[in-house]
């Protein structure tokens, strides 16, 4: 039997990952929630995610910092990135590191 896919929630206000966190858990997603880059790559270590979500505005680190170490440390699961930025200049550097982007 196949278990639950997980999904890995990158965000510091915990009222938002609360938010964000309800609709996959809703639809049956197993969902866990670190708050900075560092628990993001300790999270990573240690479990293995189907997707990763995450915010680019973190304590200590930019999401796009995140992105880049992800991926240039072979990170090749799926990323979304969930954002209040609007510059179309922040859509096309997260495009380039193979992530897609949804405004919250």
């Amino acid at each position: 039997m196949l278990g639950r896919m997980r999904v890995l929630i990158v965000e510091d206000d915990a009222l938002v990952a609360a938010a964000i966190r309800s609709g996959p858990t809703a639809s049956g997603f197993a969902v866990d929630h670190v708050g900075s880059a560092e628990a993001t790559r300790t999270a990573l270590r240690h479990e293995n995610f189907d997707l990763i979500e995450f915010d680019l505005v973190l304590p200590a680190a930019d999401g796009f910092s995140l992105a880049q170490r992800l991926r240039a440390g072979g990170l090749t699961l799926p990323a979304v990135i969930l954002t209040a930025r609007d510059a179309s200049a922040d859509r096309v550097r997260g495009l380039g590191y193979r992530l897609e982007e949804t405004e919250k």
